[in-house]
């Protein structure tokens, strides 16, 4: 079975229009959300500029506490889908890739959070 305009199977257009799809869905999603953290995180800095009780808050500490072991869960299950993987012998650039994105990601939001905790610092 061949492509009908380039020579090529069928099921190659298809997995590549697969992997653009997703790759394109994944973009949206970094670049609508990233601007947003960013403006939301610039809005918490600014109030906690002008009312410094609020950083040991017990809400805020709780807060980042959760965030610190949905991050720590995303990595620790990264980790264990890359060796799973790896012992099967399904690692590919795709999946390395995509693997090294989870870890990056992450690790980002565990060490910001992380290095929020640390007492006497009103700005991370």
């Amino acid at each position: 079975m061949r492509g009908v305009s380039d020579g090529t199977p069928h099921f190659v257009n298809r997995d590549i229009a697969s992997v653009m799809y997703q790759i394109s869905w994944q973009l949206a999603a970094i670049i609508v959300a990233l601007p947003a953290f960013i403006l939301i995180n610039r809005i918490i800095d600014n109030e906690l500029a002008r009312r410094a009780n609020l950083i040991e808050s017990p809400i805020r500490l709780w807060l980042t506490y959760i965030a610190l072991v949905i991050a720590a869960t995303i990595i620790l299950i990264d980790g264990i889908w890359f060796l799973q993987a790896l012992l099967r012998g399904e690692l590919s650039i795709r999946f390395i890739l995509d693997s090294l994105v989870l870890l990056v990601l992450g690790g980002g939001v565990f060490t910001y959070y992380f290095a929020g905790l640390k007492p006497g610092q009103s700005d991370r």
